[in-house]
């Protein structure tokens, strides 16, 4: 062996230690991340209040008492283009902190199969959340 080699050497080892180093802190510094979902549920055009409270409480059940998740959940105005054409609906928004994507799958999945649901929409989002209570 040269002795050029030998610092060559030298450096890929350091540079390879270096990258090993920086992914160790990244995956130590994303371990807190979780996963967050928004689930939006797209009301018919004609839903009547009935469907949209009867969504409502199966939707509230599904969530904490199948999947024992906590959610955060409210109504809001929705639209949506088609055609060029707007077409404007009640929208229930859920919030899910710290729920597995194939719990939230299953949510999606049953939110489309309610009476008087034209569609779903599921935003997934990652970032760090921490939760106070007294």
């Amino acid at each position: 062996m040269d002795y050029d080699t030998v610092p060559k050497a030298a450096i890929v080892f350091s540079v390879v230690a270096v990258i090993i180093a920086a992914a160790a802190v990244t995956m130590v510094a994303t371990d807190g991340a979780d996963d967050r979902y928004r689930i939006y549920v797209g009301m018919d055009g004609d839903a009547t209040q009935s469907q949209m409270d009867s969504v409502e409480s199966q939707l509230k059940n599904l969530i904490s008492g199948d999947h024992k998740m906590g959610y955060t959940m409210y109504w809001a105005n929705g639209a949506y283009v088609d055609g060029g054409k707007v077409f404007e609906n009640r929208t229930l928004v859920i919030v899910l902190l710290d729920a597995g994507g194939s719990d939230v799958d299953s949510i999606v999945d049953a939110a489309l199969e309610l009476d008087g649901v034209s569609s779903v929409a599921k935003e997934t989002y990652g970032s760090e959340f921490g939760i106070v209570t007294n």
